[in-house]
């Protein structure tokens, strides 16, 4: 039976991996260091629920003080994304089942692609410690210049060069 598909797009944070506890710390200690106050575990995770990207979650956890001072948005985002390959990351850990299904995936010659918002640095560094990189294809992570989801820019400019044998359907 030939599988209906020939690629299997991926989110990676709440789809492969549980991330909120490695979110969270980060979130918190960026914010303590930065600003000086740490918001309820509920507020932050609301930002993650909410689906908020990193700089929209900052935006709304610490509005004052980013009003205040516009650098400093950047400057935290830049801190975060450090602070989540030394510390977050080792908080991510793999969904049970993912490793089996992407094993399934690839004896039905059914590709996987991650497409995530997360920093393609964090999302390397999750996949070699979790020992799933013999099953993903290709990943798409947040690197400068590279449109964030749900851009279409996303499939057109990255994965159709990548894959030029999918069939657009």
């Amino acid at each position: 039976m030939k599988p209906r598909y020939s690629l299997l797009l991926l989110d990676f944070d709440g789809t492969l991996c549980a991330s909120r506890p490695a979110i969270e710390h980060c979130m918190t200690r960026v914010l303590e260091r930065s600003i000086g106050i740490v918001p309820s575990t509920a507020k932050i995770l609301s930002t993650i629920s909410a689906g908020l990207g990193l700089e929209d979650s900052l935006r709304f956890l610490a509005s004052k003080e980013i009003a205040c001072r516009p650098e400093l948005l950047a400057r935290m985002v830049e801190e975060y994304r450090a602070l989540y390959v030394i510390e977050g990351e080792e908080l991510t850990g793999m969904y049970a089942g993912w490793k089996s299904a992407l094993k399934e995936f690839q004896k039905l010659n059914i590709r996987t692609a991650i497409v995530s918002n997360k920093s393609s640095a964090a999302i390397d560094t999750t996949i070699g410690r979790c020992g799933f990189g013999q099953w993903i294809s290709y990943v798409i992570g947040q690197a400068p210049g590279t449109p964030r989801k749900p851009d279409p820019r996303l499939y057109d400019e990255f994965i159709v060069p990548k894959f030029p044998d999918l069939e657009k359907s």
